[in-house]
């Protein structure tokens, strides 16, 4: 299962495909027609600090969204999914289900997938 698309440079930013790319693209048009505010790419949201383990520093654990955004007075946190074409689910990996679940945990937040 291919869940990586090829990396794109677009008005100063990699993206991790050319669906990604294109969700930018949307969010920036809606953003210049004022539906949504405060766009942000790849926003990092902390979901655990750094600690020590077996006497070993081990880095803050992090959740990198593809986009957030302000849409009616709510924060929107997105990521870019493809979907399976024979199931029509969203394919995820098992690190992400976990952060999606953190970021709810942690900061109230439900992910939202877009994408095809």
């Amino acid at each position: 299962m291919r869940t990586r698309g090829k990396r794109v440079y677009c008005d100063g930013h990699w993206f991790g495909s050319g669906l990604e790319m294109r969700h930018y693209q949307d969010l920036v048009l809606r953003e210049k027609a004022g539906e949504i505010s405060d766009l942000r790419v790849h926003p990092k949201f902390v979901l655990a600090p750094a600690v020590r383990l077996g006497g070993r520093r081990k880095p803050k654990l992090t959740f990198e969204a593809d986009f957030s955004y302000m849409e009616n007075g709510e924060l929107v946190v997105c990521d870019v999914k493809p979907r399976d074409r024979k199931t029509g689910k969203w394919i995820v990996t098992a690190v992400y289900r976990v952060k999606k679940h953190l970021m709810m945990s942690v900061h109230g937040i439900e992910v939202v997938e877009v994408g095809v």
